[in-house]
């Protein structure tokens, strides 16, 4: 091969491999719908020292669907309501009745959401859940 093709294909190979698109991915974002996959309880005492965890799997008969200022239960089977909330959402967290959950993780596939306990009097032992969504 000539010096001259070998020049020509190296420099399409390096004009091709620059053109990649060079924009950074979007945000992920909490809208849509996500799919139920584990629980995982973690456990504190007293004190708020951790004393264990406990993880199972979540049912797989709803899934979360996520607008813009809702949230809503629906059922896998028939797509009918199972329940709502409206939410406001403040950077990771949001009330959910009188729970708050906070987006403890969020990427386009996955989504984590930490439940903080309600009406523990202060100086007893408590749990607070951490529900793992997939889409």
């Amino acid at each position: 091969m000539s010096p001259k093709y070998l020049v020509v294909l190296l420099s399409l190979a390096v004009g091709l491999g620059s053109c990649r698109n060079n924009e950074p991915e979007p945000e992920p974002t909490l809208e849509g719908r996500w799919t139920p996959e584990t629980s995982i309880e973690y456990h504190f005492d007293a004190a708020g020292n951790p004393t264990g965890q406990t993880s199972m799997p979540l049912p797989k008969d709803y899934y979360l669907l996520f607008t813009k200022d809702s949230l809503y239960y629906r059922s896998v089977r028939d797509n009918s309501l199972l329940g709502s909330y409206l939410i406001d959402r403040q950077n990771n967290s949001f009330s959910l009745g009188r729970t708050t959950a906070l987006i403890t993780e969020l990427t386009a596939r996955k989504l984590a959401l930490r439940f903080k306990p309600f009406g523990v009097p202060a100086g007893m032992p408590y749990a607070e859940a951490e529900d793992i969504y997939s889409r």
